[in-house]
C-alpha cells in the first residue's frame, strides 16, 4: 500500500512527466522527475529493508509484527551491501532477458524463465541464510 501511495504521490508531483520520455522534458521537468524517482526509490528502500526479515521473524521466532518491522529495518540497514548482492542477483536474468528480447522474443522469455528458475531459489536460500546469521536462534531460556 505504501509503495502504491508513493508512486501515486510521485505521479501527482510530476504530472504527465512521470511517464514521458526524458528527451521531451525541459530542465524543470527533468528535475521534478529526478526528485520524484529519488523519493520513490528511498521509500521503496525503507519498505524493502523493513520487510526483508519480517516473515521469518514473525513465523520462526514468534515476534509480533510491528517490532519485527523495526528489527528487520535495523538488521537490513546494517547489512546493506550483502543484501544488495543477494537482491542484485534477481536483476541479472531480467537484464539479460531484456537485452536478448531485442533480438528474439522467445529467447528473451526463455532467458527470463530459466534465469528465474535458477536465481530465485538461490536468492531465497541466501535470504534465509542471512536471516539465520542476523538473527541467531534463541534458546528457550533467552525467550523469557
Amino acid at each position: 500500500i505504501v509503495a502504491l501511495l508513493a508512486t501515486i504521490a510521485a505521479h501527482l508531483l510530476t504530472g504527465g512527466a512521470w511517464a514521458s520520455v526524458w528527451a521531451s522534458l525541459g530542465i524543470v521537468g527533468m528535475l521534478k522527475v529526478s526528485f520524484a524517482w529519488l523519493l520513490v526509490l528511498f521509500i521503496y528502500f525503507v519498505i524493502g529493508t523493513s520487510l526483508a526479515y519480517v516473515i521469518p521473524l514473525a513465523f520462526l521466532q514468534d515476534e509480533p509484527l510491528v517490532p519485527a518491522l523495526g528489527r528487520s529495518f535495523r538488521a537490513s540497514a546494517k547489512h546493506i551491501p550483502a543484501l544488495a548482492v543477494i537482491f542484485g542477483l534477481l536483476l541479472v536474468p531480467f537484464a539479460v532477458g531484456k537485452i536478448v528480447l531485442q533480438f528474439s522474443v522467445p529467447a528473451g522469455y526463455l532467458v527470463w524463465l530459466l534465469g528465474g528458475a535458477v536465481v530465485l531459489p538461490l536468492t531465497i536460500t541466501s535470504c534465509y541464510c542471512s536471516y539465520r546469521t542476523a538473527f541467531p536462534k534463541k534458546s528457550p531460556a533467552d525467550r523469557q
